[in-house]
């Protein structure tokens, strides 16, 4: 027991060290204005993230029950369902902030943050890609596929700074590269890895 919730903790830690991980690499890379910049579409990402997460919560205990009753179709219609919800979701969220990003920014900060807005719909593709595998996550969670999904984020992370540091570096990109390797890393993780291991894992199952 312990054993395995030591490896849920670094899972869950490593899955929330994305945008600490960008912090480090800002302020070591690029300039205080970069991470002011960075810091409110951080905030956004967190909000929107919060939005799906009920739905996520709500399935873990849900498909630990399925999975002990051997009862696969049911943990795909989890599955299935809940993703396509929360990507719902995050996509009408995520198109609500962006329209409205000046006013709410003039509200929030009195300033409506222009290099802030250039950057947001970049972080919001990841926003909403990440945000929609966390019910993938709870789902295999709840069927205890921890490893796998631990190594995936730990890959991620490692990639998401080697990326990130190439893109500033090496391309001059300055705090798009930064977002920019954040992107490619959620996108292979959750948008491309998280679906097939998910499907393949309950094909497997009896």
């Amino acid at each position: 027991m312990i054993t395995y919730g030591s490896i849920v903790t670094v899972a869950q830690l490593a899955d929330f060290l994305y945008a600490p991980t960008d912090f480090i690499l800002i302020n070591r890379l690029l300039t205080t204005i970069d991470a002011a910049n960075y810091a409110p579409a951080v905030q956004v990402d967190a909000a929107l993230l919060l939005s799906v997460g009920a739905i996520a919560n709500v399935l873990l205990p849900k498909t630990a029950i399925a999975h002990a009753q051997d009862d696969v179709e049911l943990i795909r219609k989890y599955y299935l369902r809940g993703t396509l919800t929360a990507a719902a979701i995050l996509l009408c969220a995520g198109g609500v902030v962006w329209l409205s990003s000046s006013w709410l920014f003039r509200v929030w900060f009195g300033d409506s943050m222009p290099g802030t807005r250039a950057i947001l719909p970049f972080v919001l593709i990841h926003t909403i890609v990440g945000g929609s595998s966390a019910v993938g996550r709870s789902i295999l969670l709840g069927m205890g596929k921890v490893k796998a999904f631990t190594i995936s984020v730990l890959i991620a992370g490692v990639g998401n700074v080697l990326l990130s540091y190439m893109f500033v570096r090496h391309f001059n990109l300055g705090l798009r590269g930064i977002i920019y390797g954040t992107i490619i890393v959620v996108i292979a993780r959750a948008g491309i890895w998280m679906p097939w291991y998910v499907m393949r894992t309950l094909r497997a199952q009896p």
